[in-house]
């Protein structure tokens, strides 16, 4: 096993992220998919559909990574809920493929349920 990266450590990750470290690249794509994520809540509250009601709200990668380790081990997890703004969506499968290279877990070994609900 490789050493778990430092995700807190900016400029590792930028300096890893260049040099095509894989667990630095897997990162990179994590933090613009929760970002895309919470872009698409923070437009949903904005708009007051549905009332803007937000459950498990994603402010960063962290709390994505949090809410998906929830879901590993046979636990039931967190899901992140807005309405019904995810309704009908799943997670993309790449997100479980970058997990799995960040978390140091066999790809074989997550278990890639679906982190979003709607409210409906």
């Amino acid at each position: 096993m490789s050493e778990p990266l430092d995700i807190n450590d900016i400029a590792l990750c930028e300096a890893l992220l260049i040099m095509g470290d894989e667990k630095a690249v897997a990162w990179a794509w994590i933090r613009a998919y929760a970002e895309n994520l919470k872009q698409q809540i923070d437009e949903y509250v904005g708009s007051d559909e549905d009332g803007g009601y937000v459950s498990n709200r994603i402010e960063s990668a962290e709390d994505l990574m949090e809410i998906a380790d929830s879901h590993q081990n046979g636990g039931w997890g967190d899901y992140v809920c807005a309405g019904g703004l995810f309704e009908g969506q799943h997670v993309d499968p790449t997100f479980w493929d970058k997990y799995a290279i960040v978390r140091d877990i066999p790809r074989n070994q997550v278990e890639a349920s679906g982190l979003f609900t709607c409210s409906c």
